[in-house]
């Protein structure tokens, strides 16, 4: 099973991740409003209703964050499910590219930021890759 270590590592960088993303940004932006200008972010550039938006969307992407995190490491081992966690690693990147593009209109980008968003793509390629090598070692 040669994707399982990919999935397993990724898997838990993604449960790690998700939460911050969830809980930190998601949940404490909810809370704290759209008055939160302490948190100093091309988002909070957008103002209002579409910050609610902006956290709401991160809340939704932590959480389902958490949930594939949780696949990957639970059904890692498992040839059979190495079609949904493909699918659900594509997802992941395309969420993540769709953020980048979020980013890109709203401000401008910082090494931070670009390093940020390398990583946020990174961890779901690798998961993709093993859920890859996994479809491919059931065939």
């Amino acid at each position: 099973m040669n994707g399982e270590k990919y999935l397993k590592i990724s898997g838990i960088l993604l449960v790690l991740g998700g939460v911050v993303t969830a809980f930190m940004y998601g949940a404490i932006g909810l809370l704290l409003g759209v008055g939160a200008s302490s948190i100093h972010d091309p988002i909070m550039s957008l103002g209002g209703p579409l910050v609610t938006l902006a956290f709401i969307a991160l809340l939704l992407a932590g959480i389902y964050q958490i949930i594939v995190g949780i696949l990957g490491i639970k059904y890692g081992s498992y040839y059979q499910k190495a079609d949904l966690l493909f699918i659900l690693g594509i997802i992941l990147i395309v969420i993540d590219l769709i953020s980048w593009l979020i980013y890109g209109s709203a401000g401008s980008f910082s090494i931070s930021t670009i390093l940020s968003i390398a990583l946020n793509i990174l961890i779901p390629a690798m998961y993709t890759y093993g859920a890859f090598l996994n479809k491919k070692d059931l065939s």
